[in-house]
C-alpha cells in the first residue's frame, strides 16, 4: 500500500476535555478544511463539529460489550486509513489531547507516515491540564510522575513519593473491553489504591478528579484516604472516569521558613500560612506605587499586518502551505 500515488493526509486532533471551549484554533482550522473528519466525540462535542465540518464519521460504534478495546482500535485505524489511501485530507478529531490513551490514531499516524502521506498531531488540553489549574497544582519545584493506572498495578514503575503523583484512567483497571453505557461497570480500581496504600499508607491523602465535559458545568474534586478508597465501597459516588492525584509524601516547603523574601521565587509551594504581606512584599508594592507603573498602558507589539498574516496562518492550514518562507512541521535538530 506505500506505492499509491494518490495517498492523502492525515492529521490528528484533540477537542480538549471541556467541550467546544478547549478546541484550539489550529485544531478547528484543520477540522474546517478537511474533506473528511473521523472521530470518537460524543453529545455537544460532536454536534460541534459537525458545525465546522459536516462530513463527519463517528466511530464510536465500533465499541460493543465484550469486545477487547485493542480490535476496537485497530478498527478505528483501518477506517481513518482508508480514507487516506483514497487521497483525502482526513482529520480524526479525539477526545482530550490525542497523544494520552490514543492507541487508534498512534496506529494510524505511524501506518499513513510509513505509506507517505503527510502526518501530524496538533495537541489538545488534557486531564492533566485542567487538574493542575482546577487544584492549582504546583510542579516546580518537587516536580510530577505521570503514570498510567495499569502500569501502576503491575509493579512497572518505581514512584517517586517525594514529589506529585499524576494517574491515568484509573477507572478501567481491571476492564480490557470498551467502555459500556454504563461506563467502566467491571473496572476494579480499588486494586490500585491497595498498591498506592502499601507505597504511601492507608492515610495519605489522595484527590479523584473529574474535569467538566461542558462549558455549563463545574469540575469536581474528592478528597479521600487511599485506605478509604481501597475498599469497593470507597468508589461508589464516583463517575464513570476520573483522574487521580497524589500529594507528596513530604509537602513542599514543610522545612522553608515562615517568612517571605526573594528565595521563596524557587519554592512555589510555600506552606499556606505564610504571609502574604511580608517585607519584602511590602517593599515590591512600594516600589511598584513609586515608579508610576500603575495603570500604564503595555506597548502595543508588531504590527497589523503581521497580526493578520499570523492569525490567518493559525486559522488556516491551507493558507500556511501557501507561504513560500513558512516551514511548517517539526524539525529535528543537529
Amino acid at each position: 500500500m506505500n506505492e499509491m500515488s494518490n495517498i492523502g493526509s492525515l492529521t490528528v486532533v484533540g477537542s480538549g476535555i471541556t467541550a467546544i471551549s478547549h478546541m484550539t484554533v489550529e485544531a478547528i482550522g484543520h477540522i474546517r478544511e478537511a474533506d473528511i473528519v473521523l472521530h470518537n466525540l460524543h453529545g455537544v462535542a460532536a454536534t460541534h463539529l459537525a458545525t465546522l465540518n459536516p462530513n463527519c464519521v463517528e466511530l464510536g460504534h465500533l465499541y460493543d460489550e465484550g469486545k477487547p478495546r485493542a480490535a476496537t482500535y485497530v478498527q478505528m485505524a483501518e477506517l481513518i486509513l482508508r480514507e487516506v489511501r483514497a487521497g483525502h485530507r482526513v482529520v480524526a478529531a479525539f477526545f482530550g489531547h490525542p497523544a494520552f490513551f490514543s492507541k487508534a490514531t498512534r496506529r494510524a499516524l505511524s501506518i499513513a507516515e510509513a505509506e507517505g502521506a503527510a502526518v501530524a498531531m496538533i495537541p489538545g488540553i488534557s486531564s492533566i491540564d485542567t487538574l493542575l489549574a482546577d487544584l492549582r497544582v504546583h510542579i516546580s519545584s518537587q516536580g510530577c510522575q505521570i503514570l498510567s493506572a495499569h502500569a501502576i498495578v503491575s509493579g512497572r514503575p518505581n514512584l517517586a513519593t517525594d514529589g506529585h503523583l499524576i494517574i491515568l484512567m484509573p477507572s478501567s483497571i481491571g476492564h480490557e473491553t470498551g467502555p459500556s453505557k454504563a461506563g467502566y461497570d467491571r473496572a476494579r480500581p480499588e486494586h490500585l489504591f491497595r498498591r498506592l496504600a502499601e507505597t504511601y499508607g492507608a492515610d495519605h491523602p489522595c484527590v479523584i478528579y473529574t474535569g467538566a465535559a461542558i462549558p455549563s458545568e463545574s469540575a469536581m474534586a474528592w478528597r479521600r484516604s487511599l485506605g478509604v478508597c481501597a475498599s469497593p465501597e470507597g468508589l461508589q459516588d464516583l463517575p464513570a472516569q476520573w483522574t487521580l492525584h497524589i500529594p507528596p509524601r513530604v509537602p513542599a516547603g514543610a522545612n522553608a521558613p515562615t517568612a517571605s523574601g526573594p528565595d521563596e521565587e524557587a519554592d512555589e509551594e510555600a506552606p499556606r500560612h505564610v504571609e502574604h504581606y511580608g517585607p519584602f512584599e511590602r517593599a515590591a508594592i512600594a516600589q511598584l506605587d513609586r515608579d508610576g507603573t500603575v495603570g500604564r498602558k503595555p506597548r502595543a507589539g508588531g504590527n497589523a499586518m503581521l497580526l493578520k498574516i499570523m492569525t490567518r496562518i493559525a486559522e488556516s492550514p491551507a493558507f500556511a502551505a501557501t507561504v513560500p518562507w513558512l516551514r511548517r512541521g517539526f524539525r529535528q535538530g543537529g
